[in-house]
């Protein structure tokens, strides 16, 4: 009796011991799960640190590169490398800087073709706004650029790219036609470094303040930068595409090609004549 009774105890236990090792085995295995997600979570964060810094890395080099960049023996400004375009870091003031600039150069050889009287070799500085507006269908004023006179208004390209003549004529030393407009992307990027480098050693008045309507003055960010990630053509976010530039202050945007084309057919306008009378008073120019 007493053996029976040892026998059945015995069996009795063999089911409690049963269970207690499967669950100490179903705790080891979720252990062991956790320990295998946990390290796969340490290399994936390990991974994309490396590949953060290994893209830190490259940015920073491919930076450097840009601003050792010659522009001018740039071929493609849409990718100067790495799909990084000439004009990543344009602002609005920049784009719209650009515009003045193309407007401006191709005002001074449409009146010169369009007058062809050596009498008259282009627009005199006083009868600038009335010219741009017959061409561009669009008032042109100083304090919209945050300049006083028109002679500041050009001479914010810089490098005497535009330039008024010593009989205060509008001059431009870019030719009347070009296989590509680069060259204006070209030069705004100079102008911005250049000014880049004023608002770095905190000259005053080296920042464009350009006029954006409801009364205060847009002033351009310290160091002259776009800021932000690259857009989808590697530009800035909300960043202007070469494609289609802005066109000056209180204007819709203006497609390129939507523009007055620098070979022939210029408008036919009339000269405006000076004198006494001159809404311009610019003396009989």
């Amino acid at each position: 009796e007493k053996a029976e009774k040892a026998e059945n105890a015995e069996n009795s236990d063999e089911p409690k011991k049963s269970e207690e090792e499967e669950a100490k085995a179903a705790a080891a295995a979720k252990e062991a799960e956790a320990a295998a997600k946990e390290k796969e979570a340490a290399d994936k964060d390990a991974e994309e640190q490396a590949a953060a810094e290994a893209q830190e890395a490259a940015d920073a080099e491919a930076e450097a590169a840009f601003k050792k960049l010659n522009l001018f023996t740039v071929d493609d400004v849409l990718d100067v490398g790495g799909g990084m375009p000439l004009f990543k870091d344009f602002q609005e003031e920049d784009w719209t800087l650009l515009t003045l600039t193309f407007e401006l150069n191709l005002l001074a050889h449409a009146f010169s073709h369009d007058v062809d009287d050596p009498d008259r070799p282009g627009v005199h500085v006083d009868h600038l706004p009335f010219y741009y507006k017959r061409y561009f269908s669009k008032e042109l004023r100083c304090t919209d650029f945050g300049v006083k006179t028109f002679q500041e208004l050009v001479d914010l390209v810089g490098d005497k790219v535009l330039y008024l003549s010593p009989k205060e004529v509008l001059s431009t030393q870019l030719g009347a036609e070009f296989e590509t407009f680069d060259v204006f992307v070209k030069l705004i990027e100079l102008a911005r470094r250049h000014r880049a480098l004023r608002i770095d050693l905190g000259e005053e008045g080296a920042a464009l303040r350009f006029f954006r309507g409801g009364g205060a003055h847009r002033e351009q960010r310290k160091g002259g930068k776009g800021g932000g990630r690259r857009g989808p053509l590697g530009g800035p976010k909300g960043g202007s595409p070469l494609r289609s530039i802005t066109a000056p202050i209180n204007a819709p945007f203006v497609p390129m090609q939507a523009l007055p084309q620098q070979t022939g057919n210029f408008m036919q306008l009339p000269v405006v004549q000076g004198g006494k009378g001159s809404r311009f008073g610019c003396g009989g120019g």
